[in-house]
């Protein structure tokens, strides 16, 4: 048999003499920033330069010095290259920064020209070497130093060619100076413009830079504050040619602008690139912005940029088109953040109806593409809403726009001077959505819902109705606004200042939670919630209303109606009378109709004697809920947001002595906390809470919110539920929130997080730790929605969760972002031990490159079920110094025995450098192969044990190296752990991932109708060493024909496992049972004789029916 010999060092010295060949004949001597060889594009400068600093020299002696130096050269050609190259030098090596008594500073001032400058600018106050300048790159430069006095800096020249990398600082606040010239200035290796002008010219109140039109800016990487807060007179489009592509960091480049001239002209700013203030309080100033995409980040980018400039945004994308239109509807004529002239160019709009049902009013004919694909074909259009046709809008004349129209936007921005009937009998509309509106100057909107989204099945959402900028007026008339419509959803309106509001909410459809009204004016009121059966809203009184007949008649009478009626501390005692007055009407037992009309309720905090216990409780419900739950046991203060905030601290929260007697817990009337961390912490014998109306929006800190809730409630059932209404937006720690919840509980049940906004989560540690560890069933709702990019760690997260459980729920980290995941460290370690269904994660989407503690992240992880499949770990790139220290160990747990039939974990390529001490540990039926990528590691040095009793029972485990020092480690592993294993004996096994070729020919005897004809001892060899053997692949029978079998037990042993190799006859796979030829065949008929697996392919032909011989010919792949 013929073996390729091993080419780890031929390919070694190939790479090298190919990285040799590569290396060029004059490189730039490293660490030196500042190029001696001045370029091309100022050679020709330099040349005329040194000409005629030639003229004066002997110009025989340099022939003669040249000709010494360099024999090849012609007379000619040292004459003239030779100098030149040597003044090039010269001039950076000689140069010094000086700074002259008439202001003037001088930067690589040429030692010849000293004279020159004396004369023109006077004596010199200080100056200092060039050398370290230029050797940093300009990092730094002297005259930043507190002994030059960067204040009395007034011009800046080049003396000679000067090419820095980076110009950071170099005249942040020299607020004299008034010129800068950029000859001699090459920036094109400058990366870093930060700070360069920041604060610069404010005691001359302006200065010039000449040549910026003419900047290399093609390596620029931050242009942060670059002129920010500078007086700097910028020519109109001094950067229109600047090439930006690298730019990553521009904010603050503007910020502040204080120029008179602020027409900066053109710019483009790449995709990707941090905008933050960009233009931020640039007052009046003027551009041309082209975005070739949208930035990273862009907060507050053209905050304050109003006044008499015009900013013009040109998008590259469609990407960048999105982007621009926000950030005219933040910031342009409609703004909701702050007003400026910003705009796109100015292009024809119509107001258009699409089949789908969606309404565009201003839509851009730029956009009528896109939309057509999104949204379907025209139904109608019209023409475009402006400042003359708003009392009658256009859509209005149209009928088809209020009887199809479902979903409303508006595609560019629409300043309102009135909105009243605006969308009046839209009874199909679903959706408003008010980004792009300005409504500051429309305090008209009588009627604008009016009879609107009755037709709708969940009615209307409006969005946006806050950001209306209604302080901006003095009264809004709102009379007839939501009158018999179907809505949903408005934004909270306590920041308007409403006047006028008969039949606001008359007749209004199903529930809505307005939130706070004030009623400032005292104007007429009547009707306004008349039979409005479910509105929820607490209504602050200022002055009682001119009119108000009927204003409660039947309101609040529904399930969920609830209008509360309260008044500032101060009001009058009149306002206060006719507030009870209104509550004697229209109240509980009002003497007109009894709906829940109210003052304020007052609230407490109670626990009750069967253990429930109800934060913030209406003292309307009391009666009640003492009839269902008994006597009052203990009452605490309510919740009320500043003294009694329930902040656990030393003496925790008011109930934490009575924590072992709290059986159930509700939310009485809506709690808005900042921190909920340990609330019910402790709660050992609680079986239940109901948290619908704990108002999460403003909550940061959830640490060990439930820890041990339920846990010692044996064979009793927990819930929590409510949870889908909370926000949690703003919720960065997460630990132990559900820790050791229903430890010992028959069952156990958290749903509702499914959808939970965790873009702000950072700490997810044991936040379902030991949960229902001992309970037969785990419920939890899936982790589908959620965005998990800035979580940092989760150890332990689900760490023995449901650990003896039958049963459990656990899915939806598809499509988790782990970017930011730092620690995953026990994970998932003994998570559902006990559930024996057959479990598939998909993990391919993980990004676990940051990842450095992956140690027990699924040890034990259900050793239990049927099968277990972990799906992409083949795309896993892991750290280089990630601890993967008993990654798969089922051997540490006590309590159940790994009894899981097959725990496939495909592939895992480890770079080296992991620490892998144990990581295989008494793993049970694993499948899968750890590619050797270099040399794993021990955190404690020694062995590092990878797979001690390892797959006793079955599995596969391959060790996959990619080099003489992995195949040696490889080799040894298997030599301990694998079938003939020293130390314990399994089912760990060495693969050859390089390219061989091994054949050999197997001469026979018999003929077709030879019931004996047997081929035995066929060996492949695997890397020069290891051998696999396939034996006893015969003929079992003849009819008519032939059958051939793989019937061997070593052979069955290798082919069981489908993922390590299988025997192939005809396209037959012979490990699912002997192959059998029927009817005659043909002398020249062939069949194809394979042997597959991660190793490669053996196939060859056999003449069927005279079998002389068998060729087999090896060809490995990777």
């Amino acid at each position: 048999m013929k073996k390729k010999s091993k080419r780890w060092l031929s390919i070694a010295l190939t790479v090298s003499m190919l990285l040799a060949m590569s290396v060029p004949a004059f490189a730039e001597e490293p660490g030196s920033p500042l190029e001696q060889i001045p370029p091309d594009s100022v050679q020709e400068d330099i040349e005329k330069q040194e000409q005629n600093e030639l003229e004066d020299k002997d110009l025989e002696t340099a022939i003669q010095d040249a000709a010494v130096s360099k024999d090849e050269e012609s007379a000619e050609e040292a004459t003239i290259e030779k100098p030149k190259k040597a003044a090039a030098r010269a001039a950076v090596a000689d140069t010094t920064i000086v700074l002259y008594s008439n202001g003037t500073l001088v930067i690589n001032e040429l030692p010849e020209d000293r004279s020159t400058n004396t004369s023109a600018y006077g004596s010199v106050t200080i100056e200092a070497s060039s050398s370290s300048f230029n050797e940093n790159g300009g990092i730094d430069p002297p005259w930043r130093q507190s002994t030059w006095k960067k204040n009395l800096i007034k011009s800046v020249k080049f003396g000679s060619l000067t090419q820095p990398t980076s110009m950071k600082d170099w005249f942040r606040d020299c607020s004299n100076l008034s010129s800068f010239d950029s000859t001699n200035l090459d920036t094109s290796k400058v990366k870093d413009f930060s700070g360069l002008f920041a604060s610069a010219g404010g005691s001359a109140r302006s200065f010039s830079i000449k040549g910026l039109e003419s900047w290399d800016t093609s390596s620029a990487e931050t242009t942060s504050s670059m002129f920010e807060s500078s007086y700097f007179e910028v020519p109109q489009d001094s950067f229109a040619n600047w090439n930006l592509s690298k730019l990553t960091d521009a904010s603050r480049m503007f910020y502040f602008y204080r120029s008179d001239e602020k027409n900066i002209g053109e710019i483009s700013l790449p995709a990707g690139c941090n905008l933050t203030e960009f233009f931020a309080s640039a007052y009046n100033i003027a551009a041309t912005v082209k975005m070739q995409g949208a930035p990273s980040a862009f907060d507050s980018v053209f905050f304050g940029c109003g006044g008499n400039g015009e900013i013009t945004l040109i998008p590259s994308n469609a990407e960048a088109k999105v982007w621009c239109k926000k950030m005219v509807a933040l910031y342009g004529p409609a703004g909701t953040k702050s007003i400026a002239n910003l705009h796109l160019p100015a292009e024809p709009m119509t107001t258009v109806l699409y089949a789908d049902g969606t309404m565009i009013i201003n839509e851009m004919e730029s956009d009528r593409a896109s939309n057509l694909k999104e949204h379907g074909a025209v139904l109608a259009e019209t023409d475009p809403l402006d400042a003359e046709n708003q009392d009658n809008p256009p859509w209005r004349t149209v009928e088809v726009f209020a009887e199809k129209a479902k979903f409303i936007y508006l595609g560019s921005p629409v300043i309102a001077k009135t909105m009243a009937e605006w969308f009046s009998g839209f009874t199909k509309l679903e959706l408003f959505d008010s980004e792009n509106l300005n409504a500051s100057n429309a305090p008209n909107m009588t009627g604008m819902f009016r009879n609107t989204g009755i037709e709708s099945e969940e009615g209307l959402e409006v969005i946006g109705m806050k950001n209306w900028q209604t302080y901006s007026h003095s009264e809004r008339i709102t009379s007839y606004m939501f009158a018999g419509a179907k809505v949903s959803a408005i934004d909270d309106l306590s920041g308007w200042m409403i006047g006028e509001a008969d039949s606001m909410f008359e007749g209004l459809v199903g529930t809505l939670d307005a939130g706070t009204i004030n009623l400032y004016y005292g104007k007429s009121f009547k009707n306004f919630a008349a039979d409005a059966e479910n509105l929820i809203t607490v209504l602050k009184i200022y002055a009682i209303p001119s009119n108000y007949e009927n204003a409660f008649f039947n309101a609040a009478t529904g399930k969920t109606g609830d209008i509360t009626l309260t008044y500032e501390s101060y009001a009058s005692d009149d306002v206060k009378d006719w507030c009870q007055q209104m509550v004697d009407l229209y109240g509980a037992s009002g003497t007109e109709t009894q709906g829940e009309v109210h003052l304020p309720y007052a609230k407490k905090t109670v626990l009750y004697e069967d253990g429930t216990l109800i934060l913030n409780e209406l003292s309307r419900d009391s009666t009640a809920n003492i009839e269902k739950h008994g006597a009052v046991k203990k009452e605490f203060p309510a919740w009320d947001g500043t003294e009694n905030d329930y902040v656990f601290g030393d003496t925790g929260v008011p109930w934490f002595n009575y924590r072992y007697d709290i059986t159930a817990v509700e939310v009485g009337s809506k709690i808005s906390p900042v921190d909920t961390s340990k609330w019910f912490f402790e709660c050992p014998y609680a079986v239940a809470a109901e948290l619908s109306k704990l108002d999460m929006s403003n909550v940061t800190n959830a640490d060990q919110m439930f820890y041990n809730f339920g846990g010692n409630a044996a064979e009793k059932d927990i819930v929590i539920s409510g949870l889908e209404t909370w926000d949690t937006g703003k919720l960065k720690n997460m630990h132990g929130m559900f820790m050791w919840v229903g430890q010992f509980a028959r069952s156990v049940t958290i749903t509702g997080f499914t959808n939970w906004d965790t873009s702000s989560a950072e700490d997810t540690s044991e936040m379902f730790n030991f949960t229902g560890r001992s309970a037969k069933t785990v419920n939890l709702s899936g982790f589908d929605g959620w965005n998990t990019g800035k979580i940092k760690t989760t150890a332990k997260m689900f760490y023995g969760l449901g650990y003896d459980a039958v049963s459990v729920s656990l899915s939806g980290f598809e499509n988790w972002d782990t970017a930011s995941l730092e620690n995953a460290e026990s994970m998932f370690e003994q998570c559902a031990s006990s559930d024996k269904q057959e479990v598939v994660m998909d993990l391919s989407k993980w990004d676990i490159s940051n990842v450095t503690n992956m140690r027990n992240m699924f040890a034990s992880f259900r050793i239990s079920a049927e099968k277990v499949t972990l799906l992409g770990l083949d795309h896993w790139k892991f750290n280089n110094k990630a601890i993967l220290s008993s990654m798969f160990d089922m051997l540490g747990i006590t309590g159940s025995t790994p009894s899981v039939s097959e725990y496939n974990i495909g592939t895992l390529t480890i770079p080296g450098g992991c620490v892998t001490d144990n990581m295989f540990q008494g793993a049970h039926n694993v499948k899968g192969t750890l590619k050797l990528d270099g040399m794993p590691v021990s955190e404690y040095g020694g062995d590092i044990n990878l797979a001690w009793r390892a797959n006793t029972a079955g599995g596969a485990l391959y060790l996959a190296p990619t080099d003489d020092e992995t195949f040696a480690f490889a080799e040894e592993t298997v030599s301990k752990y694998g079938p003939t294993g020293s130390e314990s004996q399994g089912n760990v096994y060495l693969l050859k991932m390089f390219d061989f070729t091994v054949s050999e020919s197997i001469m026979m005897t018999g003929t077709a109708n030879s019931a004996d004809l047997t081929v035995t001892d066929l060996t492949v060899e695997n890397l020069g060493s290891k051998a696999i053997t396939v034996s006893s692949v015969q003929v079992d029978s003849i009819l008519n024909g032939w059958a051939l079998a793989a019937n061997s037990i070593d052979f069955a042993a290798l082919t069981k496992d489908s993922k390590k190799f299988s025997l192939v006859i005809g396209g037959f796979d012979l490990s699912k049972g002997a192959y059998t030829a029927g009817g005659s065949i043909s002398t020249n008929n062939q069949k194809v004789f394979n042997l597959t697996g991660k190793t490669g392919a053996v196939s060859t032909a056999i003449n069927k029916q005279q079998i002389a011989n068998l060729v087999v010919t090896v060809i490995a792949a990777e």
